[in-house]
Order: structure tokens, then C-alpha cells, then sequence
């Protein structure tokens, strides 16, 4: 016959002298790839808004519109918003791994013809400036921006840094890590301009770390929403001191007028927030005292 059923065809292979099949031989070949091949970028950019599912873009990943490693840029729609997010730029773009980490958001506009929440999270990790830097290190931040909107318009901002090297964004649903440090909200701002900052201290650990921030707009109506923010943690601040003098206010009138004499050995006590720190300096045979290695503003 002609035809034959596909059972037969697979098995009526090749035959040897003697009539028989020959015994088919399989190899398992693995395919290897480089951990550098599957490594996820730890530059990311996510967007939220109410009944949208999350649109999260990743360094050189599917909308970024930069290939530079370092630099995340997307422009397109979301929701019934549209983005312009010209760059997030974090290392090795910018950064001195000996003196200071940074990210940027450079020009992030946004417009809704009918008005919306949006959230809006970038991260990176596996910073390590400064090279063998002090604990703690200062992290400033800094934010303003434009917009144009009928009340309630607004934008608020907040930035972290996690000791631990984690991200927000590793997880479908965006989620701050317990234990970052933060400044606190820059906001709620309302149109037509705004620009603030703020800055902490940061304690990082032995390894990498992670720093990453988080915008929220509401557009009432017909608007936009235009900011940039730059994130920087450097080196530790520059030391302060406090002090000086006790002195004999003879007239009693609050001022240290010509005459009156130091008073020697006077116990200082150093208080933080009008709570005792448990730091104390006796006064010398002049009625001087000094505070020393103190952070400014903690």
C-alpha cells in the first residue's frame, strides 16, 4: 500500500544489512548562558494608577527608549496618561564611586486630558560610594517642578536609601522595604510652581546599597504635572561644634558685658531635642567649653 500510518513511517527507519532498525542514538546537549546574559537591571521605572495594571520599564528593557546602560527614558502612554519621562539617570552615568552615589530624574512631564492619580517609583541598587567612606553619609534630596490644573492638583515626593540593597520594585506590587531611611514627603506642592529639598543621614552597611523615590500626582480635570528631583548620597557631613563660655552675668541682663569674669569649673550638659545626651564638659579656669566631632542638625 501506498499510504502508511505515521507509527510505521517513524519507525521504519534506515535498515541495517540484516533487515533490522537501526538503534536511534539521543545526546542531551545544555545550553549554557552567563550569569551576565540573565542579570535584570537594577534601574527601574514603574507606573501605578487606580484600575490599571502596573507598567514597570527596566534599563535597556522593552520602552526604554535609551540604550545607554545608566539611563532609562520612556515616552508613551499609560492609563489616560500620557508620560514623558526624558531620563532617570543613575550609574554609571553619574556617580563617583570614591565620593558620592546619585540618581536623577531629569524632566518628568505628565499629562492627563481628563484628569488622574498616578504613581510613579524608581529604584537602583548595588551602589557603593564612597569607597571606603564613614558611617553615617549624607543624603540630600532635592525637588521642584511646574503645573497646571484646577484644584485639588498637587504632586508630592519622597526619597529612601536601604542598607540592605533592596528595591521597591523586585515584587509586582511596589512595596518601601521596612527599614529605609528617609528624609520624609516633600509636598503636597499645588500649581503653579514649587521646589523644595531635604536631607538625612544615612548608616549603609557592609555591602551595596539601594536608593530609590516615589511621586504621586492627582490632575483634577484638564492638566500636567512637570518636575525634576535629584537624589545624592555623599560622604559624611562636615563635623560641628558647640559652645563656648560661662560667665558671672553681674547685672543680670542676659549679655556677656566687659567685666565679667568666666566662671571655672562649670558641668555642661549637651541636650538633643531638650532630652539630656549624656555628653558633658566642664568649663576651664576661663569658663570655656566645647562640644566637638557633633553632625550638624542632629
Amino acid at each position: 500500500m501506498e499510504s502508511q500510518s505515521w507509527f510505521k513511517r517513524l519507525f521504519n527507519s534506515p535498515k541495517s544489512k540484516k533487515g533490522r532498525a537501526k538503534p536511534r542514538s539521543w545526546r542531551f546537549v545544555p545550553k549554557f548562558q552567563c550569569l551576565e546574559e540573565r542579570r535584570v537591571p537594577a534601574l527601574m521605572l514603574r507606573f501605578e494608577a487606580p484600575t490599571f495594571p502596573a507598567l514597570t520599564i527596566t534599563d535597556n528593557g522593552i520602552g526604554d527608549n535609551n540604550l545607554n546602560p545608566g539611563v532609562l527614558t520612556y515616552i508613551g502612554s499609560y492609563g489616560n496618561f500620557f508620560l514623558n519621562v526624558t531620563s532617570v539617570i543613575s550609574k554609571p552615568v553619574l556617580g563617583d564611586p570614591n565620593s558620592f552615589a546619585e540618581i536623577d530624574l531629569s524632566s518628568f512631564n505628565l499629562s492627563a486630558p481628563s484628569g488622574g492619580t498616578l504613581t510613579m517609583t524608581a529604584a537602583d541598587t548595588g551602589f557603593i560610594a564612597p569607597i571606603g567612606g564613614s558611617n553615617p553619609l549624607q543624603f540630600d534630596t532635592l525637588f521642584g517642578g511646574t503645573m497646571v490644573g484646577v484644584s485639588p492638583t498637587f504632586v508630592n515626593f519622597q526619597s529612601w536609601a536601604n542598607a540592605d540593597n533592596l528595591s521597591p520594585i523586585d515584587s509586582p506590587t511596589t512595596v518601601i522595604p521596612a527599614g529605609s531611611t528617609t528624609a520624609g514627603i516633600l509636598g503636597p506642592f499645588g500649581p503653579p510652581s514649587y521646589s523644595d529639598e531635604n536631607n538625612t543621614l544615612f548608616n549603609r552597611g557592609t555591602g551595596p546599597y539601594s536608593i530609590f523615590c516615589q511621586a504621586n500626582a492627582t490632575i483634577t480635570g484638564s492638566g500636567n504635572v512637570s518636575f525634576d528631583a535629584d537624589m545624592i548620597i555623599s560622604g559624611p557631613p562636615a563635623l560641628a561644634a558647640l559652645g563656648d563660655f560661662v560667665w558671672h552675668d553681674k547685672n543680670a541682663n542676659g549679655q556677656q558685658d566687659g567685666g565679667e569674669p568666666g566662671i571655672p569649673g562649670v558641668t555642661v550638659s549637651l541636650l538633643k531635642n531638650n532630652v539630656l545626651t549624656g555628653a558633658t564638659q566642664v568649663t576651664d579656669a576661663n569658663g570655656i567649653y566645647a562640644f566637638t566631632g557633633l553632625i550638624p542638625g542632629d
